[in-house]
């Protein structure tokens, strides 16, 4: 993974949960990850899944190396994204396979390779895991209004492009400050034993559920937590304090699952929230401010915040 925007910070866990039945086969195998599926780039013209694709034939069929091999789990592998914003990317960074080839462009041969290679991470897991019989079982949902500040997406959203009700605007008047329609969406919390997945509707930077702007989650000993003179960086003294998301979540197995039943862009944390003087949302900031273009605005991150801690806060 690369993180390709400051603070560096990377969700380092693959997680993956095995479900079988009462003989012991499998029923499916659960696996999630904070990493754009995208190693083909944006000069991919097929319709695929790209490395999960991989991933997910490694998990069900095993992983075959010249010198090893790790058998499969059989059933259904599902992919689950995770914290992919800020942004998460395979792009740059060069995978090693189980046959010591090393892959950099964007190929196929990347995205079979990555995909083998976390699988077998994945297999590796699942034979040292724990077993859990009949694990408890809850879940439980918020419904939650978030404002498109957004020009461009109110431009897409009036016109149709994007095929979506508004709410709580007057729709007979010029869009302003005082008058911004809203998305309702969800968010959702499913515990199975000690398995806890926070259910977010949209591309989650990883420092808005872990933290590490310590340092602590770089992901790598090479680059800087903020590299040195790079325009318009993020102000680490305004980042929020702790507890993060998945402190909150109390266990082990905290997963935080992206693109999760909604897609509402990225979620920025808002002290990091730049968007151009001149044209807002349109053009990008100085400096890595990409994201701000592609999400509702600077009030999601708040919004979801409060909501995830007043979800989280409800017992079973």
């Amino acid at each position: 993974i690369r993180d390709s925007r400051d603070p560096q910070v990377v969700d380092e866990r693959v997680n993956v949960a095995w479900f079988g039945d009462s003989a012991g086969d499998t029923i499916l195998t659960l696996v999630n990850w904070g990493n754009h599926p995208e190693v083909l780039s944006d000069e991919n013209t097929s319709i695929t899944s790209d490395y999960s694709h991989y991933l997910r034939n490694g998990l069900e069929d095993g992983v075959q190396w010249d010198d090893s091999a790790v058998e499969g789990l059989g059933g259904t592998a599902i992919y689950l994204n995770g914290t992919v914003g800020g942004l998460m990317t395979p792009l740059g960074v060069t995978v090693t396979d189980g046959n010591g080839v090393e892959h950099s462009g964007a190929s196929w041969e990347k995205a079979e390779a990555l995909g083998y290679v976390v699988a077998e991470m994945g297999l590796d897991a699942v034979a040292a895991g724990e077993v859990i019989d009949s694990p408890t079982l809850s879940f439980k949902m918020m419904d939650v209004a978030l404002p498109v500040d957004n020009i461009g997406f109110q431009g897409m959203f009036l016109s149709g492009v994007l095929d979506r009700n508004l709410y709580d605007f007057d729709e007979t008047a010029i869009l302003t400050e005082e008058n911004v329609p809203k998305v309702y969406t969800e968010v959702s919390h499913i515990s199975i034993g000690s398995l806890q997945l926070l259910n977010i509707p949209g591309e989650l930077f990883p420092e808005i559920a872990f933290g590490g702007y310590d340092g602590s989650k770089i992901g790598n000993d090479i680059e800087p937590l903020v590299r040195e003179n790079h325009p318009n960086p993020p102000d680490l003294a305004n980042a929020p304090e702790g507890p993060y998301w998945a402190d909150l979540m109390d266990t082990e197995h905290a997963w935080i699952v992206g693109l999760a039943n909604d897609e509402l862009g990225y979620i920025v944390p808002a002290y990091d929230f730049e968007v151009h003087p001149t044209v807002p949302f349109l053009d990008e900031a100085e400096g890595d401010h990409y994201e701000e273009t592609n999400s509702l605005g600077p009030a999601t991150e708040p919004i979801l915040d409060e909501t995830v801690r007043t979800l989280l806060g409800w017992s079973r």
